[in-house]
């Protein structure tokens, strides 16, 4: 059997944030239900977690002075390199903003070294829950792009905020006008969970995730085939 360990990171010690990491918890176990012991893996009891360690500043990678990882995500990276944990296991994370919100010049580099050191990456939340491995990138051309594309890694590595007040701005002149006063009402009282690239139904089960970017497209379809949404 090979090996695979879970890796948790959120940014700050907020009741919201520690919530976070149970439910990266809790992805990475229904992706081990899923696929992962079909698979031949078991899920170890070694724990990766960067909590309060922001993503955005690279505090899950950092390194004292010895050059020891001071980040679980850079503990865990180096005992791949020192022998100790194997390098036909995987890495179990719950989507790529988990991973890094560094630039990509930083980011992209970090992410192919942990590929080409052997191990295999599953986002256990997004779309696509395969292993990704340095062969699968090579063999499948769209995959890096539409990795480096996916949810916060380009667009909200470094700019976040502006990112969440562009969302806020689409739901507000895009969609709320094709919606009842009621639906309205719901969607803008969810609009957390929209910020979080989540729709709000999907708050305890990731199994089905839409993400958001795939709503977006569909309304702006929708809307330039003057398709209102109250007749759907």
């Amino acid at each position: 059997m090979k090996t695979a360990y879970s890796y948790r990171r959120w940014s700050t010690a907020s009741q919201s944030d520690r919530d976070s990491g149970i439910r990266q918890s809790n992805s990475a176990k229904r992706w081990m239900d899923d696929f992962g012991t079909s698979l031949g893996y078991i899920l170890s009891e070694a724990k990766f977690t960067d909590a309060g360690k922001s993503g955005y500043k690279g505090k899950h990678i950092a390194k004292d002075e010895s050059g020891q990882a001071k980040g679980d995500l850079m503990r865990f990276i180096q005992s791949v390199e020192e022998g100790t944990i194997s390098r036909d296991s995987i890495l179990l994370i719950d989507e790529i903003s988990r991973f890094s919100r560094l630039p990509l010049s930083i980011a992209v580099p970090l992410f192919m070294d942990v590929l080409n050191s052997g191990i295999g990456l599953v986002f256990t939340s997004s779309f696509d829950k395969r292993i990704i491995t340095a062969q699968l990138i090579n063999s499948d051309g769209y995959l890096l792009p539409s990795l480096v594309s996916d949810n916060y890694l380009l667009i909200c590595s470094s700019n976040e905020s502006a990112f969440l007040l562009i969302r806020f701005h689409f739901f507000l002149v895009c969609v709320i006008p094709h919606l009842s006063v009621k639906i309205s009402a719901w969607f803008l009282s969810h609009f957390q969970h929209f910020t979080r690239g989540l729709m709000p139904w999907q708050e305890d089960s990731h199994r089905n995730q839409i993400k958001i970017s795939h709503f977006i497209a569909l309304i702006f379809l929708l809307n330039r085939n003057k398709v209102h949404l109250a007749t759907l």
